[in-house]
């Protein structure tokens, strides 16, 4: 679907595991959105916002990637080709509420990425943002 700024999007996961939704925002140079993390807590399910912002767009020399949850926790980021290789990976050294990381991409050349939002130490992921270089 089409909006006044560009585009928006939204993913549903069945089996209740993730929900997710992207929106360019009123400012070109940012791609922002948030998904959803359930974690099971006894027999009730949590869900566990995320919020996340990608800029500046359009990217040449590096794509800032920033993360904030009101539940601490810690997530990895991995920078991946349009062919699926990962070309970078961040972790951060400790659970926090916010996260900000800078991927150099000053040296890839033109094409589409994406930045692939995983569960800590697994090979789960969470969510996927795309963008294009």
């Amino acid at each position: 679907m089409k909006t006044k700024y560009g585009f928006l999007f939204s993913v549903l996961l069945l089996g209740g595991a993730l929900s997710s939704s992207a929106q360019q925002t009123s400012n070109p140079a940012i791609l922002s959105g948030h998904f959803e993390i359930d974690t099971a807590v006894g027999s009730s399910v949590r869900h566990v916002n995320v919020n996340y912002t990608l800029s500046p767009a359009p990217f040449s020399n590096v794509a800032h990637i920033v993360l904030n949850s009101a539940q601490r926790r810690i997530l990895n980021v991995d920078l991946v080709n349009s062919t699926g290789s990962v070309l970078s990976t961040w972790s951060p050294t400790s659970a926090s509420h916010q996260y900000q990381h800078d991927f150099d991409i000053s040296a890839l050349p033109a094409g589409s990425y994406s930045m692939r939002i995983r569960k800590y130490n697994t090979a789960e992921v969470l969510h996927t943002i795309n963008f294009s270089k």
